[in-house]
């Protein structure tokens, strides 16, 4: 019995530390050597939807020893096309990772464009490109409309017949 409360508190502490080093739990990340770092983003859900909130945590590591380095803040921006879609700055938290979450407005190409900085000063920058696949609920309401207008169609010709069949019976 001891034996397995000894490895169920390893097993413990071992997640506990891997979600520390790399700054997110579950989920994908974008991960980049920039320099002697490595910037960290992990996101949630694993493929970006349409309309659907994103989750992201942004860690950077000393790329010798792969421990949490010191930064004041992250700015980070997120395009489409060229075009800024969305900008903010988020403080580093002593206890956890620095989080934002985000809804794509549309399908398309994106980048993540994340700096981290120390007293105003960058430590890091780098980006990510970002795939935002349609929502499957728009997917499903094309489908509806779709057979809306097919159902249209075929009724709309039903009716015609049997307009048509009802003159001929009355003359």
């Amino acid at each position: 019995m001891h034996l397995y409360a000894g490895i169920l508190a390893v097993l413990i502490f071992l997640s506990f530390f891997t979600q520390q080093s790399f700054g997110h739990g579950a989920g994908a990340s974008f991960e980049e050597n920039v320099g002697e770092y490595i910037v960290d983003v992990g996101y949630e859900p694993e493929e970006f939807i349409t309309g659907e909130v994103s989750s992201f945590s942004f860690g950077l590591l000393s790329r010798d020893t792969r421990e949490t380095a010191e930064f004041d803040n992250i700015w980070v921006r997120i395009e489409k096309e060229k075009q800024t879609v969305f900008a903010t700055g988020i403080n580093s938290n002593a206890n956890n990772a620095p989080t934002m979450l985000f809804t794509f407005p549309q399908e398309g190409d994106y980048t993540l464009h994340v700096r981290f900085q120390k007293e105003e000063e960058e430590i890091v920058e780098t980006s990510f490109p970002i795939i935002v696949t349609p929502s499957e609920k728009s997917l499903i309401t094309l489908e509806r409309i779709g057979l809306l207008i097919l159902g249209m169609i075929v009724g709309g010709g039903g009716v015609f017949t049997l307009a048509l069949i009802r003159n001929k019976s009355q003359k």
